[in-house]
């Protein structure tokens, strides 16, 4: 999977593009955010960070994301009714949710990619994005028997 593999000096350079000003608070958050490989929420990011970074909020954590997001350095994933999570992983690719601990696994599957819309999708609407999103129980879950785990 490719991930977001930004220079410091590039990152940089994409927030004076867009305006914005180089803080330690913008560079913290985004390298957690890109370093992260289980799909980080606002709250997990700004846990992390909360006891390194002076000043830093949940809010601050929030927009930055945003920011981010609409920049296309991450991805805002939305997974049924859990918490956005963030991808830094901004190829086109699916999910795994596990149901019981709620963490969510990138997955390819390219013949997905080559497989024809049903007939009368263009009566419903444009389509401008086709991802799968596949519930089960991941392999920590079933290996450990984990049956009470947070579906965060």
């Amino acid at each position: 999977m490719l991930r977001v593999q930004l220079t410091d000096e590039s990152f940089k350079d994409v927030c004076r593009q867009h305006g914005y000003k180089v803080t330690p608070q913008r560079v913290a958050i985004f390298k957690a955010a890109i370093e992260s490989m289980d799909h980080p929420t606002v709250d997990s990011i700004y846990e992390g960070l909360r006891h390194s970074v002076p000043g830093i909020s949940r809010e601050t954590v929030y927009r930055t994301l945003e920011l981010y997001s609409n920049w296309g350095l991450i991805s805002a994933v939305q997974i049924g009714g859990h918490s956005l999570r963030y991808d830094s992983n901004t190829q086109r690719h699916h999910h795994f949710v596990c149901d019981r601990c709620g963490r969510l696994f990138d997955f390819e599957w390219t013949s997905f990619e080559e497989l024809s819309l049903p007939q009368g999708m263009n009566k419903i609407g444009k389509t401008q994005n086709r991802t799968v999103e596949i519930h089960g129980i991941c392999t920590d879950c079933l290996n450990t028997g984990n049956e009470s785990a947070n579906k965060s």
